[in-house]
């Protein structure tokens, strides 16, 4: 399953670490096995934001979760 996050206008927006972020997550993993499967990342997230690594901010605040997503793209 695909999903369209954004358009890019520009090919430079899209360099980057996607970090995606959802707040105030209630935790109860009541039958769910993997955050992954929580039902927070089936909403919009709250927050979104290109970052130049895989430096994640820490200590934003409490109750929230956070999705990475980037691609490699290697040269032939």
């Amino acid at each position: 399953m695909f999903h369209v996050l954004s358009v890019v206008e520009f090919p430079r927006q899209a360099r980057g670490v996607l970090r995606e972020s959802w707040y105030n997550v209630n935790f109860d993993m009541n039958g769910v096995t993997t955050m992954r499967q929580h039902p927070v990342y089936k909403t919009p997230p709250q927050n979104q934001m290109i970052l130049h690594d895989f430096d994640a901010p820490v200590g934003v605040g409490d109750n929230y979760v956070q999705r990475l997503t980037s691609y490699l793209q290697v040269n032939l």
